[in-house]
């Protein structure tokens, strides 16, 4: 059995919003490296990328990314 392993880190971080998300600049960026939006939910974006998901979680003043896999 194999078990998951998952990452998360915290910020608090003044850009962020949960009403308008991350800024324009930082979405920008996400995409030049490659990174493709596959979901949203409120203040929840998932990011696509090589077969590796990252969680985005946006809300006034914080910021969270998440990670799992094998």
């Amino acid at each position: 059995m194999t078990a998951n392993k998952s990452k998360l880190e915290a910020y608090n971080w003044g850009p962020a919003s949960e009403e308008n998300g991350l800024p324009l600049r930082y979405r920008a960026i996400i995409k030049q490296w490659g990174w493709e939006k596959k979901e949203q939910e409120g203040s929840l974006t998932v990011y696509e990328k090589d077969g590796q998901e990252v969680d985005v979680i946006s809300q006034t003043d914080y910021l969270s990314l998440s990670t799992s896999g094998n």
